[in-house]
């Protein structure tokens, strides 16, 4: 109650998360209406009452945390004054995503098509079955839209709505970034859609595939289509946040990573997190050496035996500033050691993540690596201020 009566007198307050709070949402919403400052505002495990929230004053409005039942949402997209709003952020989560509900997926279809100010639009769990063909079909059509995610919809994503998003990038001329995160893309189909899309779409500039289980000759296929786009500069395949097996990759998929390394140099960050590379780890390496692009890279279940490889992405690279290891192997203190050592020989190196269980490393070596990188971000922004001159004072 004290914090609802406080909303009104703050003027300096831009954004509010509201995280399991026993909330009022009644007063909350009386409240928030007097506020002139907030336009970001996200509920989580909260009682939604999106109606009666000050909608034409919200620019980010985050509800992902509290899914919709299926008579909120109707009755969301069915309010006028929801239409009318200038939410440019927008992320949901929908208890039952609609499944067969005419109301659900065409209120959705027309506001996608209506709105002018939405640029980022988030769905945990899609817009089931049925709705996802339809809404893909508006989407396709926004002039306003840049930013598309989907999350966790693998039960209601199918072949016919996997092939759906391919053909939304083959239409679709505003869309910058796309992710189906966890969306069972595994239909040959559905594949090769989005191959023809890599081909055709000059707009897209980020695309997150991960979690996605592709069976060996559909990832191979995918990544062959990957070599004919040159306007993707951010790429997550593999897993999110990577398993202790990991996703293993066969030989055919190992040669058509490294073909996508040697040939596309648009991709400027790399997430490779979850996939298993095994014996084929130096050929990976090997071509992420001769791809100066990469700048940022994510990798995961690197052996200890390949620390050799390791050390030398680490020392000879150009270009590379960002390197996070996932490590779920029994990294010992000695090989960890090299690899920090290699850090204080890099070239370009800024940053270095290393996440797992990992050994204690010597305080001087540790201290010796970061002062290294320190020096490479120096040195990099020195370029840039030469390049760019500083405009003189007053």
């Amino acid at each position: 109650t004290a914090v609802c009566a406080a909303l009104p007198q703050s003027r300096s307050l831009k954004k509010l998360d509201v995280c399991d709070m026993p909330l009022d949402m009644m007063l909350f919403a009386e409240q928030l209406v007097e506020n002139r400052g907030i336009t970001h505002l996200a509920l989580s495990s909260c009682s939604v009452h999106v109606a009666s929230l000050p909608m034409h004053r919200l620019r980010c409005l985050d509800i992902a945390g509290a899914p919709l039942s299926t008579e909120e949402a109707r009755a969301l997209l069915t309010d006028d004054l929801f239409f009318e709003n200038h939410i440019e952020d927008l992320r949901l989560a929908f208890a039952s995503p609609g499944e067969g509900d005419p109301v659900f997926y065409r209120g959705f279809n027309d506001y996608i098509m209506a709105t002018r100010f939405l640029k980022s639009l988030t769905v945990w769990g899609g817009f089931g079955g049925q709705g996802n063909n339809h809404i893909a079909g508006a989407i396709a059509q926004s002039e306003s839209l840049t930013s598309l995610d989907i999350i966790e919809a693998a039960d209601s994503f199918g072949e016919v709505n996997g092939c759906s998003y391919a053909k939304l990038l083959q239409l679709n001329t505003c869309l910058q970034h796309l992710g189906l995160v966890g969306c069972g893309i595994e239909h040959h189909s559905a594949v090769q859609e989005f191959c023809v899309a890599f081909q055709k779409n000059t707009t897209l500039r980020s695309l997150d595939l991960s979690d996605n289980q592709l069976p060996p000759k559909d990832f191979n296929l995918l990544l062959q289509g990957l070599c004919s786009n040159s306007t993707l500069t951010t790429l997550r395949l593999g897993e999110r946040k990577p398993s202790k097996a990991g996703h293993p990759m066969d030989e055919s998929n190992i040669a058509a990573l490294c073909h996508l390394l040697q040939e596309n140099t648009s991709v400027t960050a790399l997430h490779l997190g979850g996939l298993s590379f095994g014996r084929g780890t130096p050929d990976i390496i090997g071509s992420l050496l001769v791809n100066d692009a990469v700048q940022t890279l994510t990798l995961s279940h690197l052996k200890n035996f390949y620390v050799k490889e390791t050390q030398q992405l680490l020392e000879e690279h150009p270009s590379l500033t960002d390197l996070t290891i996932h490590n779920h192997v029994d990294m010992t203190a000695p090989i960890l050691q090299k690899l920090w050592v290699s850090l204080q020989r890099c070239r370009s190196v800024e940053r270095f993540t290393l996440i797992g269980d990992t050994p204690a490393v010597p305080h001087d070596v540790a201290k010796a690596a970061f002062d290294h990188m320190y020096t490479n971000q120096r040195r990099r922004l020195q370029k840039l201020t030469k390049q760019k001159p500083l405009p003189r004072k007053r």
